[in-house]
């Protein structure tokens, strides 16, 4: 005999009317919770709940009651340990009181203290009286673990390891959590010739078989540009049978044909370059502004596309128009070698090679030998640099004559310094905001969707630590890390 349908009271009515109201039912709270928003009692919104479920459901017998929801003591936990692991919780101190973490989960208290009993039992907290803390697991080994950062030089000279604002903070978050978790690492440099390649320790230039250290228990490799991909360093490392983290700083790169065959490969995304440009079109809605310029110095990048992607979509969300594009595309693609963009065309670059061979022709040899390592590493990207900020001079004079553009948007380093120079001189009440946390973000107070490198080297660590586990929001072999947003005072609301 199937389940008869409740006679329609009115608390039964108001039940079903809040339940059509929620945007998603699959991430509906507890019965509880909805009994209490609805102002019904749980049984009525019991009863609720199972008439919607039957009247959807297929034939043949099913469960009536809702599932797993995130405001279940299972789903505060799993949140809770997102959190940790993402920053957003104190990690190694102590934790918020039993109250404000049922305000911030919105959960009655005792479903609060099940969680917290639970995670306590697992591990992942302990428990003084009242205050709870987090804790570290201890390491089951019987000597200081010991891992490996792979760090690709493209350069001639092969002497700088570290490119990218990320690499630069990645590293030493690193340097702290092995401190925090008693571990050690080390930083090997590689590069390739004729298709293979040549690993060295940081300050040596000995080349060094990874197959054969037995020293080391777990790698991290780092890709800023998708040259790397194309190395053979992913097999030498899967070949090792050790475990190891592809730290993915643009988001974009597909990283599933390095991790073939690997029995425990973990493609850490750092950033999403479109959703936090999402991020910030939906901080630029929030402070008011309705007109948004986007700048690039060199949009044929990977990066530049995907911010302008995000930031259109969030502000076509919000009913805005999309941003004024002011770009300059410059001979760099994403194919290319060369790291660094190079905006400059051939035919200069020769003319102004050609000029230092005269000149080098009419110094002493000393003088010369002192000047190549300068003019070969360092002297074309002050080059390029000049190129694109006369090239982008242009685009700041147009977008300053419109006063309806209230707010801009620089993609890059380089453009940032560009854009914040022409503001600061001409227009300084301009909301301006950027993305990273290079020098001149920081120096000029720049308001920036930053990447949270402290909780990469987090999860990085934890992974190579423990493999078989799996971490707290992690897909398959991936996890994405959340960007955060930093506001130093730029990002003016209207």
């Amino acid at each position: 005999m199937g389940a008869q349908t409740p006679r329609c009271t009115p608390g039964l009515e108001k039940s079903r009317r809040f339940l059509e109201s929620l945007r998603d039912p699959s991430a509906r709270p507890s019965i509880r919770h909805c009994a209490r928003l609805a102002g019904v009692s749980y049984v009525t919104m019991w009863k609720a709940i199972r008439a919607r479920k039957t009247a959807s459901a297929p034939p043949g017998p099913g469960p009536m009651l809702p599932e797993l929801s995130p405001h279940s003591w299972r789903g505060v936990k799993q949140r809770i340990e997102e959190d940790l692991l993402q920053g957003r919780l104190p990690r190694r101190s102590e934790l918020p009181s039993v109250k404000q973490l049922c305000v911030r989960y919105d959960v009655a208290f005792l479903t609060m203290r099940k969680t917290l009993d639970s995670l306590c039992a697992s591990g992942v907290l302990q428990r003084r009286g009242r205050i709870y803390r987090h804790r570290q697991n201890p390491l089951p080994a019987s000597r200081p673990l010991r891992f490996a950062l792979l760090v690709f030089n493209w350069g001639p000279q092969r002497q700088m390891g570290l490119f990218s604002d990320y690499d630069n903070e990645f590293v030493p978050a690193l340097e702290t959590e092995c401190g925090h978790r008693g571990v050690e690492f080390e930083i090997l440099r590689f590069w390739m010739e004729k298709k293979s390649s040549i690993i060295c320790a940081s300050h040596g230039t000995t080349p060094q078989n990874i197959e054969k250290r037995k020293d080391i228990d777990g790698y991290i490799i780092p890709i800023f540009h998708n040259i790397i991909l194309e190395t053979d360093i992913f097999v030498r490392a899967r070949n090792t049978g050790k475990p190891f983290v592809i730290i993915d700083e643009f988001g974009g790169w597909d990283v599933r044909p390095c991790q073939a065959g690997a029995k425990h490969a973990l493609h850490l995304c750092a950033r999403n370059i479109r959703r936090d440009a999402e991020q910030a079109g939906e901080q630029i809605v929030g402070r008011g502004h309705r007109q948004v310029a986007f700048f690039s110095a060199y949009h044929h990048d990977l990066w530049s596309q995907q911010c302008l992607e995000g930031l259109t979509s969030a502000l076509s969300f919000a009913g805005c128009p999309p941003p004024a594009i002011y770009v300059e595309h410059g001979s760099h693609t994403i194919s290319e070698y060369e790291y660094t963009p190079r905006a400059i065309s051939r035919e200069v670059n020769r003319k102004v090679r050609d000029c230092y061979g005269a000149c080098r022709r009419r110094m002493p040899e000393g003088y010369a030998s002192q000047l190549d390592p300068l003019f070969s590493s360092i002297f074309d990207e002050y080059l390029v640099y000049a190129e694109a900020n006369h090239a982008m001079q242009r685009h700041l004079k147009t977008c300053a004559a419109n006063k309806q553009t209230t707010c801009w948007v620089a993609a890059d380093a380089d453009t940032v310094r560009f854009v914040s120079d022409y503001l600061g001189a001409h227009s300084p009440g301009t909301s301006l905001i950027s993305f990273g946390t290079s020098r001149v973000i920081t120096q000029e107070r720049i308001t920036t969707i930053n990447y949270n490198a402290p909780a990469a080297a987090t999860a990085a660590l934890e992974f190579l630590l423990y493999p078989e586990r799996k971490l707290p929001g992690q897909t398959g072999m991936r996890l994405e890390i959340q960007s955060m947003m930093v506001d130093r005072g730029s990002l003016r609301a209207i």
